[in-house]
């Protein structure tokens, strides 16, 4: 769960975070990049929900847990 300013659009945040958690993985445990054989660390989908008017907290903490 992240909280963001609406300046910030969902989709640039996701690929903030894969960008900078894949670069520290891969870092941190070189071994992961042989394992990758040249594909993706992160799968291209994502799920992206507001809590607010259209969504809750408690829906968004569900859809994760599963």
């Amino acid at each position: 769960m992240i909280q963001s300013v609406p300046m910030y659009s969902p989709k640039k945040i996701v690929q903030t975070i894969k960008s900078i958690t894949t670069r520290e993985i891969l870092r941190r445990v070189p071994s992961v990049k042989a394992q990758l054989w040249g594909g993706a660390f992160w799968s291209s989908g994502y799920f992206i929900n507001t809590v607010g008017r259209n969504g809750t907290e408690e829906t968004t903490r569900h859809y994760v847990a599963s």
